[in-house]
């Protein structure tokens, strides 16, 4: 039940509680002291009202409390579903910015223009700050995964579970190190080979690899190859977009039903 109609069927129950001991005053007075007079009959009818009111009182007081305390449970899980409903829009962001950096342009260059200890140095150095910038990715997660906890003790709910809901955000996350760090990788076994970059590309293991680092269009220049891109779906454009909305109109239906 969510909160707005669980604070209508309170404030009905109060209407009718109030009416029903406004009812049994009547009928005690009634039954004990019998029909007023004529010149009594307002002062009677404040009296009723009165000692009405004073049962009334302690009983309203404890259901308005209640409604406040559900009101601010309510306000308390609302504002962590859009903290998290932000983040996972930074989340999607950030990991575009990402996706977009043009050191994947500058490899090849670097790549023909310097000898294999100074291009060692150069992708240690694109490492390091890949990694940083996936770090940031990593912070974000977690401050989802915080929200959505928080949105769950405010409800005091056990049986909430957003592990399968953020899944695909950890793999994200977890897998985009090993990747990058397997495209370097690829480099420099291609480096010490003396390959040239034209040979490098061509490679099925780098197309693949570039296809999904940078959400770039893959270009298979492997005539050998004919497969779909089923297998390598993962960290696609679609698959990245697809997932980010999915969580997204989940967000927004949690929230609905508050």
């Amino acid at each position: 039940m969510s909160t707005k109609t669980n604070t209508f069927s309170r404030l009905v129950a109060l209407f009718l509680l109030y009416i029903f001991l406004v009812a049994v005053g009547f009928y005690i007075y009634a039954v004990i002291i019998g029909k007023p007079d004529e010149g009594e009959r307002g002062a009677t009818i404040a009296g009723i009202l009165g000692w009405t009111a004073t049962l009334y009182a302690p009983v309203a007081a404890f259901f308005i409390i209640d409604i406040w305390k559900d009101q601010v449970k309510h306000q308390k899980a609302l504002d962590h579903l859009s903290n998290a409903y932000s983040l996972v829009g930074k989340f999607n962001t950030t990991l575009q910015r990402l996706r977009l950096d043009r050191n994947y342009t500058h490899l090849g260059r670097v790549y023909n223009k310097t000898q294999y200890l100074g291009f060692y140095q150069y992708t240690s150095t694109l490492e390091l700050q890949y990694s940083e910038q996936v770090n940031i990715l990593i912070a974000i997660y977690d401050d989802i995964q915080n929200e959505l906890s928080l949105y769950k003790l405010a409800l005091g709910d056990e049986n909430l579970d957003f592990n399968n809901l953020t899944l695909e955000l950890f793999k994200i996350t977890y897998y985009l190190k090993d990747l990058y760090s397997k495209f370097i990788e690829l480099h420099l076994d291609a480096k010490e080979e003396n390959d040239t970059y034209m040979k490098l590309t061509r490679l099925r293991e780098f197309q693949v690899l570039f296809y999904q680092l940078s959400g770039k269009e893959f270009l298979n220049r492997n005539k050998d190859y004919n497969e779909s891109l089923d297998n390598i779906f993962f960290l696609t454009t679609e698959f990245i977009l697809d997932n980010i909305n999915f969580i997204k109109a989940e967000i927004m239906r949690m929230r609905k039903g508050l």
